[in-house]
């Protein structure tokens, strides 16, 4: 995921921005669905992979909207705005 950011970040135009949309954990450890390989980042996480590749967050919000119900939960998703 670094280095996969540092290549967006050496395309960008002089006022350029990442933006990037995740689900984040509930309970702030990674977790790893075996199920689909797929991995869920907490907030430290992301936070240390943006930093590492060289980019500030500008602003960071949660989305909102999404239906919940007892039987389904929907994990939160992060939205942020990245630049160099």
């Amino acid at each position: 995921l670094v280095a996969y950011l540092q290549r967006c970040k050496s395309a960008l135009s002089e006022d350029g921005l990442i933006v990037i949309k995740e689900n984040t954990t509930v309970l702030g450890n990674d977790e790893f669905d075996e199920e689909d390989s797929s991995v869920t980042r907490g907030e430290a996480t992301f936070q240390k992979v943006f930093q590492q590749a060289g980019l500030k967050v500008v602003k960071a919000e949660f989305q909102k909207g999404f239906p919940q119900t007892k039987t389904m939960k929907l994990l939160p998703v992060r939205m942020y705005a990245l630049k160099p």
